[in-house]
């Protein structure tokens, strides 16, 4: 029973947590990115955290800082919605760059649509995908492919977090580039 309850607390203090920020207006693009990130949920370790799993009744604003504490990546889907949210702004994005400074929660973004995200903090995060063309203006089939891509920069994102706490080092340089870092350049 105690070998139990300890393994079970080692499983979920290495558990890779993943926190996406979002604009319910750009609901859908976290379906896709769900969607694609399922194989690495549940066996792989993988906790993928967003809004949906509120409870009704529950204390929303809590379990968001939760699980922002938690979070070993942070996946922002940029648009001008999200750009516009107060909330956003206040509760996650401003949390979530004081993670990444305080305790190396890793930043990666997509830019769900054309907007202004140049002028914020976004800007100096390396995106998960290639910012020349919104996700919005692809068509399906490379619409597909970059969100594979975007599934592949979270999955490289998280090990490298996983593999930081286990050497208790910083996750990862801040100008490393993941494309390059998955080539291995």
């Amino acid at each position: 029973m105690i070998k139990t309850n300890i393994a079970s607390t080692n499983r979920r203090m290495r558990r890779r947590r993943l926190f996406i920020s979002y604009s319910h207006l750009d609901g859908k693009w976290v379906a896709r990115i769900r969607t694609m990130l399922s194989p690495l949920v549940g066996e792989d370790g993988v906790d993928v955290w967003d809004d949906d799993r509120l409870a009704p009744g529950s204390e929303w604003r809590m379990e968001i800082r939760r699980a922002i504490g938690t979070a070993n990546v942070a996946l922002l889907l940029v648009s001008p919605s999200y750009l516009a949210s107060q909330f956003i702004k206040d509760e996650e994005l401003l949390p979530l760059l004081r993670a990444a400074r305080e305790r190396g929660v890793i930043i990666l973004w997509v830019l769900v649509s054309h907007c202004l995200y140049k002028r914020t903090a976004i800007a100096e995060f390396q995106a998960a995908h290639s910012v020349s063309k919104p996700l919005d203006s692809l068509p399906i089939a490379r619409r597909n492919e970059e969100i594979l891509h975007i599934a592949e920069a979270v999955e490289f994102a998280l090990q490298q977090s996983h593999d930081s706490q286990k050497r208790n080092v910083s996750p990862m340089p801040a100008k490393i580039s993941l494309r390059r870092a998955k080539n291995g350049a």
